[in-house]
């Protein structure tokens, strides 16, 4: 179920110079990236921008999210749900993870897929299995003569299991966030003022 999960914004359509700081606005627009799809259904005219919406990441504004060298949010997780008197691990795993972002961005990065949800309704456990809800790793960006925003990581995701009792030893879980990228420019100065 690895990215199967709510879809991610899209980068903004078009790229303005002036600076524009807004929470919600019509992506239509143009003048920020699209937030990510949530539980909330929220109305056209507040698709996008920075703020979040729900359970969804919030979209870009202006140069701090495009400039025309943008990239797309990922999309997160799904659901999955086990419901059964046993499973037998045999080293295999249960994921549900946030996809991460595969494209560098020229000036800002875009975040990575939340993870989702296992819900398990077992009685045992048997043989070794891991569970992953981890989130996806943000984007890249590498435009290097100034600090750009590089994408930040999906949010961990959620494990539940019926009764009272915790897992057995044999079942292992990964509720991790993702990474975000390191800024290159940052990269760059922190290399310069080491080298003194």
């Amino acid at each position: 179920m690895n990215g199967k999960g709510f879809r991610g914004g899209n980068a903004s359509l078009n790229y303005y110079s002036a600076f524009f700081n807004s929470y919600a606005f019509n992506y239509n627009t143009g003048r920020g990236g699209e937030k990510g799809e949530s539980i909330a259904d929220i109305p056209s005219t507040l698709t996008a921008g920075r703020g979040a919406c729900a359970n969804g990441g919030g979209g870009g504004n202006d140069i701090y999210q495009n400039n025309s060298e943008g990239s797309d949010g990922e999309d997160g997780g799904g659901i999955v749900f086990v419901s059964a008197s046993a499973i037998i691990g045999n080293g295999n795993q249960i994921r549900s993870q946030g996809n991460s972002v595969a494209i560098a961005a020229g000036i800002d990065g875009a975040g990575g897929g939340g993870g989702g949800t296992i819900i398990l309704d077992v009685s045992s456990f048997t043989g070794n299995l891991q569970l992953n809800v981890n989130g996806g790793k943000g984007g890249d960006q590498f435009y290097i003569p100034q600090c750009h925003g590089n994408g930040g990581g999906g949010g961990g995701g959620v494990i539940l299991k019926s009764g009272l009792s915790g897992f057995p030893v044999n079942v292992t879980t990964s509720i991790l966030g993702g990474v975000k990228e390191m800024d290159n420019a940052m990269v760059l100065f922190m290399m310069r003022l080491m080298e003194g």
